[in-house]
């Protein structure tokens, strides 16, 4: 009996002292989060929880391998967390606590890693595991007292780190993380601030990025602008999307006072620059642009009227830049010792134009296999040649054709059968 007492006593006693399990009688009532449980693999991952509150609330963990990312909130909100890799031999678990901001309220999250380094969903492959590419395509641009930066997916990054600078060779001091793709500097720098982004995941920190920049004015936010700005400088043009849905992206460095700008476009670099649109930030996107060559010029627009036009950017676009299609219709004719063979060549989206075609046959008895018996151009469509000496000893007689140009090759190969006198069809 003496025995039972003490359990019960330690019992008790253990119970008390867990935070979780006490609340203050005169607590607010209405704090509570989803999940309340996160069940993660061993790879780990970013989870979002979802905050009730009537009031503010912070959200920390003791757990070195949790990050918490805007960890405060006011009302009903939400915060992430970034499990890490669980490279150990057993599986762990922690909490992440979420409390009101007068402390009599608090809630738990409970994260169990329930696979372990062992496992094959992840933990101990770290090997597989590689360091992230740099990330590419920064910019950087004001919107109301704050810098704003983005840029790329980089694939395998489970987090993306910010670093400044007040000089583009200066030193880049560590500003902050994002899980996505951008990121908003709320105290920039008095002038110029450059950034610099670099990818991260479980196997390490790559390479930060070239640099991106824009100038910013704490004085300047009260007044108009009394002058011009100055001209845009740096532009630069390249393509993006797929080869025959390309998409021209334009950049350029940020001109200071500038409210928004103008896009010029001309097909030539001395002919007539045209409107062919406006943005708000140093970035456009010309999209479905015609095959051939493209020039850009770019001004500052605000207040007080237009900038002179940039220098122009160019770039070229062949949406045709692919390889052929295999030949369609694929046909054959005999007239006594000669066929004809006949093909097309497609045109769809997708499908290039061949520069030359080469006729193929296959001579079964000399050991030759299949050689090159012509090559024609790249808009042939026929081809007539004496069959017999290449009819095997079943009879069939094995010809092809290779659609070629400067980006890859494709064909199709069509059979004879001179016992029966048909044509088997192309594959």
């Amino acid at each position: 009996m003496k025995k039972k007492c003490l359990f019960l006593a330690s019992l008790c006693l253990t119970l008390m002292l867990i935070p979780a399990c006490k609340k203050d009688k005169n607590a607010v009532s209405g704090l509570s989060c989803s999940p309340t449980k996160i069940s993660a693999l061993a790879d780990g991952g970013i989870y979002t929880i979802d905050v009730n509150s009537a009031g503010d609330w912070e959200a920390w963990t003791t757990s070195t391998w949790i990050e918490l990312h805007d960890e405060y909130g006011s009302g009903n909100g939400n915060f992430q967390c970034n499990i890490k890799k669980n490279t150990s031999s057993s599986s762990r678990s922690g909490y992440i606590t979420i409390m009101s901001d007068n402390g009599n309220d608090n809630t738990q999250v409970l994260v169990d890693v329930n696979q372990t380094g062992g496992s094959q969903q992840g933990g101990g492959d770290d090997d597989k595991t590689t360091i992230p590419s740099t990330p590419s395509n920064v910019n950087a641009y004001t919107s109301g007292n704050s810098i704003v930066i983005s840029w790329s997916t980089v694939s395998g990054a489970s987090r993306y780190n910010v670093y400044r600078s007040s000089s583009s060779s200066g030193t880049y001091s560590y500003l902050g993380y994002s899980y996505s793709t951008s990121y908003t500097d709320n105290n920039p720098l008095d002038g110029y601030n450059y950034y610099k982004v670099s990818a991260e995941n479980n196997a390490g920190e790559g390479s930060k990025s070239s640099y991106a920049y824009c100038s910013y004015s704490r004085s300047g936010t009260g007044g108009g602008t009394t002058t011009k700005p100055s001209t845009p400088t740096g532009v630069t043009a390249e393509k993006d999307g797929i080869t025959t849905d390309p998409v021209i992206v334009i950049r350029w460095n940020e001109v200071s006072d500038a409210s928004s700008y103008n896009i010029y476009h001309s097909s030539s670099a001395s002919g007539y620059y045209s409107k062919i649109g406006t943005s708000e930030y140093n970035v456009y996107s010309h999209k479905n642009p015609a095959n051939g060559t493209h020039y850009y010029k770019i001004s500052a627009v605000n207040s007080a009227g237009e900038s002179a036009q940039s220098s122009y950017a160019s770039v070229t676009i062949d949406k045709n830049a692919v390889s052929p299609c295999p030949p369609s219709s694929m046909s054959g004719s005999v007239s006594g010792d000669y066929i004809t063979m006949r093909w097309s060549i497609s045109t769809t989206m997708g499908c290039g134009k061949p520069t030359k075609i080469t006729v193929r046959v296959y001579e079964p008895f000399q050991n030759a296999g299949w050689f090159d018996k012509e090559v024609l151009s790249g808009t042939a469509t026929s081809y007539k040649f004496a069959w017999p000496a290449y009819k095997d000893s079943d009879g069939f007689v094995r010809m092809g054709v290779i659609l070629e140009n400067d980006y890859g090759t494709d064909s199709a190969v069509l059979i004879y059968d001179s016992k029966n006198k048909k044509f088997l069809g192309s594959y």
